[in-house]
């Protein structure tokens, strides 16, 4: 599930290829409950691709600190979203390597990568990255339930996806719980998330696609 960004973590940005190295793929299998919460899964609403005042800001953090591997992720997802991969892959290869191991910065540098491959139609490679993005949580991140839903549908697993997304309508109401509060929830979503998003809604009300 996206969310919006903390201010904080949006200041500390301006003062992860199709799967993770080393990382077998699996489908994982959802828990009956995901109560916890992940202050890294986040995504800064004003990152307009179409704003260079976005970008402008973004590289002059970098050019502070060749290390602020939130700005080198939401920069990365920038590019991700205006075209092929090339460069935002490598960016976030590097923006991976200098994340703090188990840190909510290499745990925001994963989440946000899914999103961009996500954007690309990577979907399984988007999964990989959000199962690894969990895996370093440690715990039961509350976001997991709807976003390996989507990730799930997109990649044509549809029966698990409902399963995910059940949990996450029962956990959820308020964004997931119907068609009209998914509706909400995913608004400003790019159009392949929110088409996936209110798919899976859609067949969990009843009403198949």
């Amino acid at each position: 599930m996206r969310a919006l960004i903390p201010l904080g973590l949006l200041c500390l940005a301006l003062a992860w290829p199709p799967s993770v190295p080393g990382q077998a793929f699996e489908l994982p299998v959802p828990a009956t409950s995901y109560p916890d919460e992940d202050p890294a899964a986040a995504v800064y609403p004003g990152l307009d691709p179409a704003d260079p005042a976005v970008e402008r800001a973004l590289q002059d953090a970098l050019r502070r600190d060749r290390r602020n591997v939130t700005a080198m992720a939401q920069l990365a997802l920038l590019q991700a979203w205006r075209g092929p991969r090339g460069r935002w892959e490598r960016d976030y290869e590097r923006a991976a390597a200098l994340a703090p191991a188990g840190s909510p910065e290499a745990r925001y540098v994963r989440w946000s990568w899914g999103w961009a491959l996500f954007a690309g139609g990577d979907f399984r490679g988007a999964l990989t990255q959000w199962q690894a993005a969990e895996q370093a949580h440690g715990g039961r991140p509350y976001w997991v339930p709807a976003t390996y839903a989507i990730a799930l549908w997109a990649m044509g697993e549809r029966d698990l996806a409902l399963q995910f997304f059940a949990v996450a309508a029962r956990e959820q109401p308020q964004r997931w719980g119907s068609a009209e509060a998914t509706a909400a929830t995913v608004a400003r979503w790019r159009p392949n998330e929110r088409f996936a998003a209110e798919s899976l809604a859609a067949r969990h009300d009843g009403h198949a696609p």
